[in-house]
């Protein structure tokens, strides 16, 4: 499930910049410098060796050849219409243009291959929200879904990756494949002095994968590593100390979000619930909790699975 579902680009930039605030405090780190010289501008056509041609080419049978011709055609299309865009006006293309829907990282990269985009751009102006490239925003607008396949595909193109704060918080995403975060972990050639702040942040966005792959894959247990800081001990004591839902607050919850859905607002209502368990696990995985407090949170695990069921079945009514 994904943390939130954004709703264009002043949603996208709110949502971004409280996920900023509330990662805990990163040290200092290193990043890789990126290019300076864009490649030359090639006409709107989608490149012979994209996913989408590639796919094209392999597909079997003719309703896959025509979802991929018809996918193919809207990537040339959003290149002749986003090509000359950048900042928000192309995220907000990206994000709400009824062409772009489900194809936007596809047609970053397609934007990168035929020249639109240098590799290692900022999409966004110096000072208007952050120095994303389009591999970062890829990653971004697809709510941490980007395949393992693109992403590749876009360091094959010269992209770069770092181990700032930023490209932290983005290896945190909960729904991230495993194989993006090592192809990032590589290619950023990180060390066992993140792993830490890595974990840490993986606590905060209920990340499973990225705190199994530094404490089973990259050694973290050998290290003696487990979660600290603030956010962690705050989230300690809520999953200590949780009390399942009432009836009564359900039903308040329900007329509430209700509301807000009615007034066209598209977000992800059982958010808090999904992520709480996300953490449970992998404090009780990792915490290196005594015996109380392990089966304290493992209590809560459960009666959060419950109320979770329970909010899902008052939705669908």
């Amino acid at each position: 499930m994904k943390r939130i579902i954004l709703g264009g680009l002043t949603l996208l930039i709110a949502v971004s910049a409280y996920y900023y605030v509330q990662t805990p405090e990163p040290a200092a780190l290193g990043s890789v410098a990126p290019t300076s010289e864009p490649p030359e501008k090639l006409s709107p056509t989608i490149p012979t060796n994209s996913p989408a041609a590639s796919q094209t080419e392999m597909s079997s049978t003719p309703a896959e050849q025509s979802a991929l011709d018809e996918k193919a055609l809207r990537i040339a299309a959003a290149l002749e219409r986003f090509g000359d865009l950048r900042g928000r006006a192309l995220m907000d293309a990206l994000k709400e243009d009824p062409l772009a829907k489900g194809i936007g990282a596809e047609i970053l990269l397609a934007m990168v291959e035929a020249g639109y985009l240098d590799s290692n751009e900022s999409i966004f102006a110096s000072g208007e929200f952050g120095a994303y490239s389009p591999m970062y925003m890829a990653v971004l607008i697809t709510e941490g879904e980007l395949s393992t396949e693109y992403f590749q595909r876009f360091l094959d193109l010269g992209a770069q990756v770092a181990t700032d704060d930023d490209w932290l918080n983005l290896m945190a995403f909960s729904e991230l494949d495993k194989g993006v975060i090592e192809l990032w972990y590589e290619a950023a050639a990180v060390g066992p002095e993140l792993h830490q702040q890595l974990i840490n942040y993986s606590l905060y966005d209920g990340s499973l994968v990225l705190s199994d792959l530094i404490m089973n894959d990259k050694g973290g247990r050998y290290d003696s590593l487990t979660y600290s800081g603030d956010y962690y001990e705050n989230t300690l004591e809520t999953l200590t100390s949780y009390q399942s839902t009432t009836d009564e607050k359900i039903e308040d919850f329900y007329q509430r979000e209700s509301a807000y859905i009615a007034e066209g607002q598209s977000f992800n209502i059982f958010y808090f619930h999904e992520s709480s368990i996300r953490r449970a696990e992998l404090l009780i995985n990792y915490g290196n909790l005594p015996v109380e407090q392990r089966q304290q949170v493992q209590a809560s695990r459960e009666a959060l699975k419950t109320d979770l069921r329970r909010l899902k079945e008052r939705f669908a009514q």
